[in-house]
């Protein structure tokens, strides 16, 4: 929700301007007739106060009010009223000078619905802009008061927050805000960092990507560590757009770093696969990574298999003895402290590799589901819809159908949707898949797929209920058959593998 301030402001200034009369003969009784309604109006500001924000109290607030009115204490600043349904004044917070360019937002940064408060106080005075700038910068410029729903009042001390352009897709505390000077284009992903408490003053720029329009140049970047995603010249077209904005998009808003509130765990929680057929699987913690390397018989081995995420972290390490056909594993998570430090949690795991399976080829552009189903069988009017790239391959698909049990509106259900994304160069980079959990499920309700540049399939990540499922192909030699593929169930604080040796 969005209120402009200008009518706000006049109001306001009412309060703090005197009644004149018009000094000419001529213009008496226009003067009166305006004096009065001045101060008629001037009357009503005073007995209320305060202008009423049209604020989204919940149904457990009925009666409550917020307003905005001029500081009785410090002139031409304004401040915030929070009042109960009797009219206590239960909160003040200071706003400092209003312009009429000033705008309040009531959005969902955090967890209460419409409930937090943005101020942006509008062009001051003396602010001064330049009009050539080397490099575009996007200024902190508005202040977030986030609504404590326990307390029932905002806290006190605001986070200072960039005017952003929209919410981010998945986590709304990520704010997109972009920023031109000359022919340099500046867009960047800042984090309203809620904890630990209190709260980190400013949003926190946690990506960036700058386009150089002159020579095409692009660069993403991660703003907390200096991590490149990309670097590269971009092809646009005619009118100066990119032709890829899609691959572009993806690299910028995927896998963005991670910001935790909870405490490290201190030791390397470690899913132990029993090599004797009868054995028992069971957890187990380990003081250190050597630790664990050490009771496998892998203590200073070479690894076997590392994979690398797109900021170039470490996510997985394997180890492998083929002739004893066991071996052990990490996943590496990487997240930022409250302090912005960087840091990683591990988790552990061994496993026993079984009989040697037969390789099916993958259809990365198949249009059935993750059980080859189509699910034209639960619906009436089954439709699919497919779109292609210029070059002719599948860009996007969708299929729908009407499903009485699942809407009786006579509204199509959407049953299967695929999205397939290219590199510059038409190579397949990701699949991104979603099906109707309620037809199908919600194991792999989503998944993605990712390829490498020979457009082999790398690396797959998919939804379960308690986690995310992973699959890592792993291939010895240039062929598109992988040796191996190693499953993982991301199980909420451990890791459950299966490996899969390919004939």
């Amino acid at each position: 929700m969005r209120m402009r301030m200008a009518w706000i402001l006049a109001a306001c200034a009412c309060m703090l301007l005197p009644a004149c009369r018009a000094d000419s003969s001529m213009k008496e009784e226009a003067a009166e007739a305006e004096e009065e309604e001045q101060r008629a109006e001037t009357e009503e500001q005073e007995e209320f106060g305060e202008i009423l924000l049209d604020y989204p109290f919940g149904s457990d607030m009925e009666g409550w009010t917020l307003a905005l009115a001029a500081s009785r204490e410090i002139p031409v600043e304004y401040e915030i009223l929070l009042k109960d349904e009797e009219g206590n004044l239960m909160q003040r917070l200071p706003c400092g000078k209003l312009t009429e360019q000033a705008e309040i937002f009531f959005d969902d940064l955090m967890y209460d619905g419409y409930m937090d408060l943005e101020l942006f106080p509008g062009e001051q005075s003396g602010d001064t802009l330049e009009e050539e700038q080397e490099k575009p910068s996007i200024e902190l410029e508005g202040s977030l008061y986030v609504w404590d729903r326990e307390n029932q009042r905002f806290l006190e001390e605001p986070v200072r927050i960039p005017r952003y352009e929209r919410l981010g897709p998945d986590n709304h505390w990520n704010l997109l805000a972009a920023e031109e000077a000359g022919d340099v284009c500046r867009e960047s992903i800042f984090r309203v960092v809620w904890f630990p408490r209190p709260w980190l003053d400013e949003a926190v720029e946690v990506r960036s990507r700058t386009f150089w329009k002159e020579d095409g140049r692009l660069l993403i970047q991660d703003c907390l560590d200096g991590a490149v995603i990309f670097d590269g010249t971009v092809e646009t077209e005619e009118d100066g757009e990119w032709k890829n904005t899609e691959y572009y998009d993806f690299l910028f808003w995927e896998d963005l770093p991670y910001t935790k509130s909870y405490d490290k765990d201190p030791v390397i929680r470690t899913w132990l696969e029993e090599l004797e057929e009868d054995g028992k699987s069971h957890m187990e913690t380990y003081e250190s990574r050597e630790a664990l390397l050490e009771d496998c018989g892998f203590i200073g081995a070479e690894p076997f298999f590392q994979y690398y995420d797109m900021r170039g972290d470490l996510q997985l390490e394997l180890y492998l003895d083929e002739e004893r056909g066991m071996g052990c594993g990490f996943r590496y998570y990487n997240f930022f402290t409250g302090e912005l430090e960087k840091d990683e949690e591990v988790e552990g795991f061994t496993f026993r590799m079984g009989d040697g399976q037969a390789w099916e080829e993958l259809d990365s552009f198949s249009c059935k589901n993750v059980y080859g189903q189509d699910g034209a069988d639960q619906a009436e009017d089954y439709r699919e819809e497919i779109w292609y790239t210029e070059e002719g391959r599948p860009d996007r698909y969708r299929s729908t159908g009407l499903i009485d049990w699942l809407d009786d509106s006579g509204e199509r259900c959407t049953i299967l949707e695929l999205n397939w994304i290219y590199r510059d160069d038409g190579t397949l980079f990701c699949r991104e898949y979603v099906h109707n959990s309620m037809l199908f499920g919600t194991t792999l309700g989503s998944m993605d797929s990712y390829y490498d540049s020979a457009e082999r399939l790398e690396h797959e990540s998919g939804y379960i209920t308690h986690g995310s499922y992973e699959s890592y192909y792993i291939y010895d030699d240039d062929g598109r058959v992988p040796a191996y593929r190693l499953n993982l169930d991301l199980n909420l604080g451990y890791s459950i593998p299966e490996m899969i040796k390919y004939d």
